[in-house]
């Protein structure tokens, strides 16, 4: 048996960001706004795990073994439920639906990454549903002792903690569990499910158990002045460990997973033009461009570090409409290490939105434009697109 030694991350999953429509915005801006989290009362991570280097290297992948991920799911149920999630629907969700998160793996790690059963590898170990007590009162989240107890039941069904790389806990909503998904860094990878068991939460909250933080988005502003619509979001729209459902993980999080070949990543270390490719179908183009900053830290790292990618319609999760900005336009983004630690965060890249009255949906920046972080001190001008490149041009 074991307590919830490790450390917990509140998600708070799919939050829409509030519209505001107003005029067109500039063609060149500059960053500003405060960065808002939702999970404030989380609790506190340990320092970012990913370290810049020295030199204009960027951040090492998180060597995550690909492959198949050995899965377990556990079902719980508590007297005062009305309503739990039957073995199959589970089963169906994450393991052998079309849009299971099993699925989504498969799909955007080019079958590099499968989620499995021990007990039964195909159609996956789904363990209960197991009758719990009610809780001492209404407003316990009693995770750990939920956990323990059907662990403890499970163990007489085959279940063996160490056969797995992470174990999906699902209970049946309770407002003593203010959350949808809930998870853990570092082995014993656990996923917490309240009530709702959706491709999206299963596949977002894996991401964290692989090493993945937050997909984050900030406005931008004219001028680079604070002004009432300038306004951050916690998550970006079009990656899975952001507010998206189920749209792909970022190019970012793809290097960061392993799944990019050295030869799709290109660091710019001048000023210069250059040319990107998509990050769903490009076999040998540039998918990931990293530009440090000029900024040095005192050992002589880039003091951070700007990630550009552009996406097209691609397979079942990445089914952006034509006219979608996301494919229109180039994605740029802050990765690596978090930049404001001061708001206790845990993202891992934040998404530079040059269009902050109308929301982080339209962020990727298109022809003509150009925008500067004034944190890194990076310019970014939009060249052009094609159905399957962009060029841009980096000014450091």
């Amino acid at each position: 048996m074991r307590g919830l030694r490790a450390t917990l991350i509140a998600v708070a999953i799919f939050a829409a960001p509030t519209v505001i429509r107003a005029q067109t915005p500039p063609d060149h801006l500059n960053l500003c706004g405060r960065f808002v989290s939702e999970a404030a009362n989380a609790a506190p991570e340990a320092p970012g795990t990913i370290a810049a280097p020295h030199r204009d290297e960027p951040p090492p992948p998180l060597g995550v073994a690909l492959g198949p991920r050995k899965i377990a799911v556990m079902l719980l149920t508590l007297p005062d439920a009305t309503r739990s999630i039957t073995p199959e629907q589970a089963r169906t969700v994450v393991f052998t639906g079309p849009r299971s998160a099993n699925a989504f793996y498969r799909e955007v790690s080019q079958d590099r990454i499968s989620l499995r059963g021990v007990l039964n590898p195909v159609d996956g170990d789904v363990f209960g549903p197991y009758a719990l007590p009610a809780p001492a009162t209404r407003r316990m989240c009693d995770l750990g002792g939920w956990t323990e107890q059907a662990e403890g039941r499970a163990a007489a069904d085959g279940f063996h903690i160490a056969a797995y790389d992470s174990v999906i806990v699902v209970n049946p909503y309770t407002a003593a569990c203010p959350f949808f998904g809930y998870t853990t860094y570092g082995f014993p990878n656990t996923v917490w499910l309240n009530g709702l068991v959706l491709t999206g939460i299963v596949a977002h909250e894996l991401g964290h158990n692989f090493g993945l933080r937050h997909a984050a988005s900030l406005a931008l502003c004219t001028q680079g002045e604070p002004a009432p619509p300038c306004t951050s979001y916690e998550f970006e729209p079009s990656d899975v460990m952001g507010e998206s459902p189920e749209r792909h993980f970022s190019a970012w999080h793809l290097y960061l997973l392993g799944l990019l070949p050295s030869s799709s990543v290109k660091v710019a270390r001048k000023s210069g033009t250059y040319k990107l490719e998509p990050s769903e179908l490009s076999r040998h183009g540039v998918r990931l461009l990293l530009v440090p900053s000029p900024d040095r830290n005192p050992d002589g790292s880039p003091s951070g570090w700007i990630g550009l990618e552009i996406r097209v319609r691609s397979g079942v999760f990445d089914d952006f409409a034509p006219d979608d900005p996301v494919v229109r336009g180039v994605s740029v983004r802050r990765v690596g290490t978090p930049y404001l630690p001061d708001t206790g965060e845990d993202s891992d890249s934040i998404l530079l939105d040059p269009t902050p009255l109308t929301g982080p949906s339209d962020a990727p920046l298109q022809a003509g434009r150009s925008l500067t972080d004034p944190v890194t001190h990076v310019r970014v001008t939009m060249l052009g697109i094609g159905g399957r490149w962009a060029r841009v041009r980096i000014d450091l």
